[in-house]
Formats: structure tokens, C-alpha cells, sequence
């Protein structure tokens, strides 16, 4: 017996689905350390820019010192230069006994030397002084290298200067042990200096 209000073959039709989609899961890999594995974070390498830079700047300061340096020591050699006669000088000595008995010894003083007239001071480094008696020639120095040492007075060793007087000894020679007339030759520069040709000493 069918039931009331539907017709006759009627055939219940099927209940559509109600499609429900599945969240599809994609897989997450996580990278776990192993043990013993470092993990190393790479940085910003601007320091070692820095580090160059500053070197840099040390390097120019210390060429452009060298070159100030080179640059006083011309201008200060140029000045000492300016301050020497080129060729010769127009001063002229005396000299006479240094007052000191001659003996067998060999550092007996023999010669004082004074400026006459002096517009210059002489570098020792242009002068050469020399004492002969007879055939001996005896070099003099302002140290002990030679027969002959030349002690100053003025303040700068270097130099002759205008306002100072010399003493001429015998420097481990005897040069002369009784009296003896001393010839001296002085040269400045290749330019004999005017001044006393001999000196006698007893």
C-alpha cells in the first residue's frame, strides 16, 4: 500500500553528500643540531673596512712627518751653510809661545793661537792646521787622533770661533824639548788664513 500523496513507481532518490574538503598537511622540516654541529652566524664584516681605513690614515701621517723632517733638516743645513765663507775667509790669527817650558815629555802646550781680526767662525771639518820643524810635519785635531791637539775655549766644538783662543800641545809626540822655532801653516776651505808664519818656543 503506497503512501498517500505520492504516485505510483515513485523511488525515493538518494540524499547528496555534503563534500567536506580535508586539510591537506605539508610536512615542516625542522632542522634539529646534531650533536658535535656548530652552528655559525655569518656577520657583517664592515669592522675589518674600518681596520684598513685607519691604517691607511697612520701611514700618510707618518710619510708626511719624514717628509717635514727632511724638509727642516735641508732648510737647517742650507742655513749653516749660508753662514760659512765659501772660499776661504778674511780672518787672520797670532801666535805666540804658550808660556810653558818645553820638555822630553810628550804633552808639553807649545802654541797660543787668538784671532786678530774675525768675521767669521770656522767649521773645523774645513780647517786643517799643521806645525813642521826641520823636516817633521806634525798634523793638528781638535781630538787626540793626531801629534797635535787643539784645546778651545769658546762653547762650540765644532767650529773656531771668532772670540776664542786656541792652545796647540803635543798630543804623545815630543815634538820639541828644548827651544825651537815652530813653523805653522793654517788653511780654510784650500785657502791659507792670514796670520803668524812661525812661533819660537822654548
Amino acid at each position: 500500500m503506497q503512501p498517500h500523496g505520492q504516485p505510483q513507481n515513485y523511488q525515493p532518490q538518494p540524499q547528496p553528500q555534503h563534500y567536506h574538503p580535508q586539510m591537506q598537511q605539508v610536512p615542516v622540516q625542522q632542522h634539529v643540531a646534531q650533536p658535535g654541529t656548530v652552528i655559525v652566524q655569518r656577520q657583517d664584516s664592515g669592522g675589518g673596512g674600518a681596520v684598513i681605513v685607519i691604517i691607511g690614515i697612520i701611514v700618510v701621517v707618518l710619510i708626511a712627518l719624514s717628509v717635514i723632517a727632511a724638509g727642516v733638516m735641508y732648510v737647517w743645513a742650507n742655513s749653516l751653510a749660508a753662514d760659512q765663507p765659501e772660499s776661504g775667509t778674511r780672518n787672520s790669527y797670532t801666535a805666540d809661545d804658550a808660556y810653558e817650558s818645553t820638555s822630553w815629555n810628550s804633552d808639553d802646550e807649545l802654541i797660543s793661537v787668538r784671532w786678530q781680526h774675525a768675521e767669521d767662525d770656522l767649521n773645523w771639518a774645513f780647517v786643517v792646521m799643521k806645525l813642521s820643524i826641520g823636516d817633521n810635519t806634525y798634523d793638528c785635531a781638535t781630538d787626540a787622533s793626531q801629534e797635535c791637539t787643539i784645546s778651545q775655549d769658546g762653547w762650540d766644538d765644532s767650529i773656531w770661533e771668532t772670540g776664542e783662543f786656541l792652545i796647540l800641545s803635543e798630543s804623545g809626540t815630543n815634538i820639541c824639548s828644548s827651544t825651537c822655532s815652530i813653523d805653522i801653516y793654517v788653511t780654510y776651505r784650500g785657502t791659507a788664513v792670514a796670520g803668524s808664519d812661525y812661533v819660537t818656543v822654548s
